[in-house]
């Protein structure tokens, strides 16, 4: 017989067969079969067992809720799809209702902490159609996107381009090995479920004067099928598609890229890179990185970027400025999409509010110029301090942390009052539990699958009063609940 918490787990893998599934279990994150047996590999973690009833014991190992951006960035790394689970009800008699809310993959990350700021995070998707290689890939952190078409046979030309990109994942609709991916892991996409919505919405944002061709849209397809399963909100954050400007840059092959030192990656040797790299932001960084990997061919481009550098060499007093006011910019590109995923926290939302707010010092510096150079107009242009936005956040946003302030919304000033309220009947019942037991460890705590308990250490367990109910026992502490704290 399956227990409930085994069906309940079962389920939930089965609608993310391709992920690592980690089921939340009060302060663990666990892992169990196959996906267990993973976790041991890749993180080196303990490989336990679990019983489920009659069915027998089965594989787990887990992972502390508090150290899971640490492990998650090693399983990225190592190229696997990650589906966290979390407990969405409160404790009671029966069992905690779960949902995956969130899946992670090499290519779908957002999250600052687990992303290098100077690096492009490109997914990648190719699609065969007819002699072509369609290949289309996004920045799911910005939401820009590109698309290419090369010829299945000229293999070298398609492999410079994927090693150009360095795509962090790369997804393709059937599982034939194609020798221009090298080792790279392709993650094999159904596409079969994809909404025809969804295509014909991405074809309605592309460009009138670069329409996709049957490659492109097989290429989009199989990266639009990945993202409606599991990153639905990513959707949404994808940009006008640009055609990739082949014949206004020069392709460089990875040996080519080497022997120039462009970019090493290795720590301990200086490159191109690093010895022009003096941008003051992220998005610049990237720009830099993007500008020295594909070098203009086109003279009157060239030209015309050569304005813009004399330019800011020439107006020392503006430079100096722009420069520290740009210092002053954090990752707007980054910031954006995850505000508009519905993902940004409080203080991302102040460094937002702070870049908008440089952006129209930025803006007025440059309005005051009597001439600007081409390219520097159009960068002005493009500049939208979106000023009713800025007030928005600036009155919203709340002191010490809190996302919203004070006065902003009764209903959450209600809820935060009750908050308080709780957190003062709990101390007050902390005190009281300390002076009962002689425990001056006594602590509390709360979490989803107990709710709120008292803690204590295993060497003081024997003076835990007998009318108090264990909840949990782990390797060094117990917790337990007293009637006045249900």
């Amino acid at each position: 017989m399956i227990t409930p918490a085994r069906q309940q787990y079962l389920r939930l893998k089965s609608e993310h067969p391709d992920a690592i599934l980690l089921y939340r279990l009060g302060d663990f994150y666990e892992a169990f079969d196959d996906d267990a047996h993973t976790l041991h590999q890749v993180l080196g973690i303990t490989l336990t067992s679990r019983s489920f009833g009659r069915t027998g014991r089965v594989p787990m190992a887990g992972i502390p809720y508090h150290a899971l951006h640490g492990y998650l960035r090693r399983l990225l790394r190592a190229g696997l799809r990650i589906a966290i689970c979390e407990q969405v009800s409160e404790p009671g008699n029966g069992l905690v209702e779960r949902e995956v809310v969130r899946v992670l993959s090499p290519g779908t990350l957002d999250d600052p902490a687990l992303l290098d700021e100077q690096r492009s995070n490109y997914l990648l998707a190719i699609a065969q159609h007819g002699v072509l290689l369609g290949m289309a890939w996004v920045d799911v952190t910005t939401g820009a996107c590109e698309y290419h078409a090369l010829p299945l046979e000229d293999e070298s030309a398609v492999s410079a381009l994927i090693s150009l990109l360095d795509p962090a994942e790369v997804l393709a609709q059937r599982s034939d090995r194609l020798s221009c991916i090298g080792e790279r892991i392709v993650r094999v996409v159904d596409c079969s479920a994809l909404d025809e919505r969804v295509v014909q919405d991405f074809q309605a944002r592309c460009s009138q004067n670069d329409p996709l061709r049957p490659a492109h849209l097989a290429a989009f397809t199989v990266l639009l099928a990945y993202l409606q399963h599991g990153h639905q909100e990513l959707l949404d954050a994808l940009e006008t598609p640009l055609p990739y400007a082949a014949g206004h840059v020069m392709a460089l092959d990875l040996q080519t890229r080497q022997n120039l030192e462009l970019d090493l990656r290795s720590k301990g040797r200086p490159d191109l890179f690093r010895l022009l790299n003096a941008t003051r932001t992220a998005p610049g960084a990237r720009l830099l990185r993007s500008w020295l990997h594909r070098p203009l061919v086109d003279s009157g481009a060239i030209e015309t970027r050569l304005d813009g550098v004399s330019f800011f060499h020439q107006s020392t007093a503006l430079r100096l400025n722009l420069q520290r006011l740009l210092s002053g910019v954090r990752d707007l590109e980054r910031l954006a999409t995850r505000a508009g995923a519905g993902r940004i926290g409080p203080r991302e939302l102040e460094a937002l509010a702070v870049s908008l707010t440089q952006a129209q010092a930025i803006s007025e510096a440059l309005s005051a110029e009597r001439t600007l150079p081409s390219i520097v107009a159009a960068a002005l242009e493009d500049i939208d301090p979106l000023p009713a936005l800025l007030t928005r956040i600036n009155a919203t946003l709340g002191e010490n942390g809190d996302l919203v302030r004070a006065g902003w919304d009764t209903e959450l000033d209600a809820l935060r009052a009750r908050l308080e309220e709780e957190q003062t009947s709990i101390q007050a019942l902390v005190q009281y539990e300390r002076e009962r037991t002689g425990i001056k460890s006594l602590k509390s705590g709360y979490n989803k699958v107990a709710g709120y308990y008292f803690e204590v250490s295993r060497a003081n367990r024997k003076f835990v009063p007998a009318d108090a109910e264990r909840r949990q026992t782990l390797t060094n502490v117990e917790r337990y609940v007293t009637e006045p704290l249900r």
